[in-house]
Order: C-alpha cells, then structure tokens, then sequence
C-alpha cells in the first residue's frame, strides 16, 4: 500500500472513531505533545517506589535468574500436591 492510500485509510478509521481517548492521544500525537512527556511522571508514588526496590535489589545482586524461579515454583508444587494427597488421605 502507498502513503496515500495508507492515510486514507487512517482518515476513513479517526471518522468512525466514537472513543474520544484515542482521539485525544491521536490529536496529542499529531501536534507533537507527546514527544516531551516523560511516562515516568504518570506512576503513581507506590510504582515509583516498587522501580526503585527493583533497581536496588539489581545493584545488590539481590536477583534470580529465570531458571532458579522455574525451579523453585515446579519445586512449590510438587510440595503442594504432597501436602493436598497427604490432607487427604488424612481424612
């Protein structure tokens, strides 16, 4: 598709548009207003305090690769079902 009919199209979607958030961001987006913004300024204090732990805990090192998590959930289950198969024989 050329440019032309790309923007014919977009032209033809923004009309039947009846979300006026989308028309907003795309006016937003048209004008140029979004390049300044900085998503860091909409979280909320507790988002910004939860990145900051994060970023913390990475520096300490205090961190598990994707492996070790896999391990300790298959590991959590397997414990869990001995637990359930357990309470019900129990009973």
């Amino acid at each position: 598709m050329n440019i032309q009919s790309e923007k014919y199209h977009l032209i033809q979607q923004i009309i039947e548009l009846q979300n006026t958030t989308v028309i907003k961001k795309i006016r937003e987006v048209l004008s140029g207003k979004t390049s300044n913004n900085d998503w860091h300024h909409e979280l909320s204090s507790a988002e910004k305090k939860s990145i900051s732990k994060g970023l913390q805990d990475l520096e300490n090192g205090n961190i598990l690769s994707h492996k070790e998590v896999i391990n300790a959930v298959k590991s959590k289950i397997a414990s869990l079902k001995t637990y359930s198969k357990n309470i019900s024989i129990q009973i």
